[in-house]
């Protein structure tokens, strides 16, 4: 009966193991995509920014004078893409999501390499202390667990409190350009 406890413990500790890297992976994946969508516009534009200056001369006779007001705007719109990927979980998000998806990996291969070693020892000797012994490395690896899942989400109010803090700044200088 003790044996199947221990089964039963491990089974559910691997179970919400296994959520957690599912929803770490789809939201590196999906991170990612915005990440690479983003950088893609942003060098789409700055190309455009450097490429309307230096084709306006050839270009004259077939453009307006306002043409060249175009390279500002390419330029004014990198930033608006970078600030985006900033606040909108992009290339930080997916440092972040990886680094917490490969560290819960590890100590999930250790634990469960570490459970399966004491199971085992337990087979040859069902013993008190060998069933007790799995239960307070079961307490360490949940404690472990949850604190690397903390420090991504304390990562990620810093993450969006710098986010929001750029999006103020942004206004408050475009606020000031027009006044």
């Amino acid at each position: 009966m003790r044996r199947q406890s221990l089964v039963v413990v491990f089974e559910e500790i691997s179970a919400l193991t296994y959520a957690e890297l599912r929803y770490y992976y789809v939201r590196r994946v999906s991170s990612r995509g915005f990440s690479q969508l983003c950088r893609f516009f942003a060098w789409l534009l700055a190309s455009t920014g450097i490429l309307v200056p230096l084709l306006h001369p050839a270009l004259k006779s077939v453009v307006s004078e306002s043409f060249l007001s175009w390279g500002y705007i390419a330029f004014g719109a990198v930033g608006v893409v970078l600030i985006a990927d900033n606040v909108f979980a992009g290339t930080e998000a997916h440092k972040r999501y990886s680094k917490t998806q490969f560290e819960i990996e590890r100590l999930y291969t250790i634990f469960a390499l570490e459970w399966q070693a004491l199971l085992s020892k337990y087979d040859t000797s069902p013993t008190l202390e060998l069933a007790t012994e799995s239960i307070e490395k079961g307490v360490a690896y949940v404690k472990a667990f949850h604190s690397i899942m903390g420090t991504e989400t304390s990562e990620w109010h810093k993450a969006l409190d710098a986010g929001v803090n750029e999006l103020r700044g942004t206004a408050a200088a475009a606020e000031k350009g027009g006044k």
